[in-house]
């Protein structure tokens, strides 16, 4: 998929759904509150911005380890998602600062190769034996 291909694509794509998201449930929250219409907003709101919520926490986590952010990077990353339409802002910030790479560390890297040395009974009983 073309939207996920790159840590920037993904991290935007989480931002900007969060705030469509939020958005959503502060208009069920206001039709639920003021007219009093219905409570169908606030479910299908919440449900959706509940998911895209927890989403964006773990795809901040996912980026944060791969493009090799700090531990202050990331709190501000995870803090971002807590406060209203600060995600978008963070995205674009941490475009800006290089955060967001333009392919995944980790698909990048070469397999290692594989040990030579195999595990077998012997070899753990001969480690393990008092001599």
């Amino acid at each position: 998929m073309r939207l996920i291909r790159t840590p920037s694509r993904l991290y935007r794509l989480l931002a900007l759904a969060e705030m469509v998201t939020w958005t959503l449930l502060l208009l069920g929250i206001l039709l639920k509150y003021a007219p009093q219409v219905t409570e169908v907003g606030v479910r299908i709101g919440g449900s959706l911005h509940g998911f895209v919520f927890l989403s964006y926490l773990v795809v901040t986590v996912l980026v944060a380890v791969d493009q090799r952010w700090s531990l202050g990077r990331l709190a501000m990353g995870l803090g971002s998602a807590f406060v209203p339409y600060l995600t978008v802002p963070f995205e674009r910030w941490a475009h800006r600062k290089g955060m967001l790479g333009d392919s995944w560390r980790s698909r990048a890297r070469t397999p290692r190769a594989r040990s030579r040395r195999r595990w077998s009974p012997s070899r753990r009983a001969a480690r393990c034996s008092p001599a």
